[in-house]
């Protein structure tokens, strides 16, 4: 399983954009913290997304490891692989904010090591990825 998270960056256009949206609640995520009762006001804090991505990418590296499957998942500017397999440089080298655009670099990666699905409920995902099918070579 690969988990792609979008990245937060402060002075970038659409961090701009979310900074003059209505201001939610900063709450921390730990493992012993209630859930937020709001998710509407949790994630409008990009702190609290990127603790929250953080804290899942943890939490299943954990699950993963224990259940003999592999998870890579993107960590800010970091992959976090579970357990600690392939080169992962390429998939690390990825700057882009949105997830939208990470998950078909991460995809593109995946292929070289055999994988030939990609499951996604999000359009925007799906539109990306038709247009890029030639270069992932997954006939």
């Amino acid at each position: 399983m690969d988990l792609v998270w979008d990245r937060y960056f402060p002075n970038s256009l659409k961090g701009t954009t979310r900074a003059k949206r209505d201001k939610g609640i900063r709450r921390r995520m730990m493992v012993s913290v209630t859930l937020p009762g709001n998710w509407q006001n949790f994630l409008k804090v990009d702190a609290n997304k990127v603790e929250l991505f953080i804290f899942l990418s943890q939490q299943f590296g954990d699950t993963f490891i224990e259940s003999g499957k592999e998870l890579v998942a993107t960590l800010g500017e970091k992959v976090l692989a579970a357990p600690p397999r392939m080169d992962l440089s390429s998939i690390v080298r990825c700057n882009h904010e949105e997830a939208d655009a990470r998950i078909l670099h991460q995809a593109a990666c995946a292929v070289q090591y055999g994988h030939r699905e990609i499951h996604t409920v999000d359009t925007d995902v799906v539109v990306i990825a038709i247009m890029v099918t030639q270069s992932l070579q997954l006939n």
